[in-house]
């Protein structure tokens, strides 16, 4: 369900985790699959600074143009599992676009409107510059069915980018 690694020598405990939520379920069963994160998260690493990113499954969250602000205001509406990280201190404004992160695949197994499927969320610090890009190969060909997305992430809160040597901790992390 998920990877875990500490990173050694950030400034304050800094946790990276990678997971990847169950696609043939519910919103409840991969709430779920958070709670048991969450609760490892709670003895490995508690109230410390954490990203987790991955495919979250997210297939309940709205797809049309229309709702597409309800991705970052309101998710939990749709999937449980974002209050469930709002109550363990995690946040995703600012980590993400609400665009979608499916593709069509190269097999074209997908057919739009695409969902949000896959989320960075952040505990203890700050986030800018989110991006999804395209899974395409130097031809422009669909190399999966999920995108790239990238996010600067720091410690300082806010303007994390006013460190010393004009850099964010961390550019561009990737799921």
């Amino acid at each position: 369900m998920a990877l875990a690694a500490r990173v050694a020598g950030a400034p304050k405990p800094l946790w990276i985790v990678g997971t990847h939520l169950e696609s043939k379920t519910d919103p409840a069963d991969r709430q779920a699959q958070i709670q048991a994160l969450l609760r490892a998260l709670d003895r490995l690493a508690p109230n410390e600074a954490c990203i987790i990113g991955g495919d979250f499954n997210t297939k309940a969250l709205p797809r049309g143009d229309g709702e597409r602000h309800l991705l970052l205001e309101a998710p939990e509406r749709y999937e449980p599992l974002f209050a469930d990280l709002r109550r363990a201190g995690f946040r995703w404004a600012g980590a993400n676009l609400a665009q979608p992160t499916q593709g069509p695949g190269p097999t074209n197994k997908h057919e739009p409107p695409f969902g949000k499927l896959d989320w960075i969320v952040l505990r203890g610090l700050a986030a800018e510059n989110p991006q999804v890009v395209a899974a395409l190969d130097a031809q422009g060909r669909a190399v999966s069915d999920h995108h790239m997305i990238t996010v600067d992430v720091g410690f300082e809160e806010p303007g994390f980018r006013s460190r010393p040597e004009g850099r964010a901790l961390a550019r561009n992390v990737c799921f």
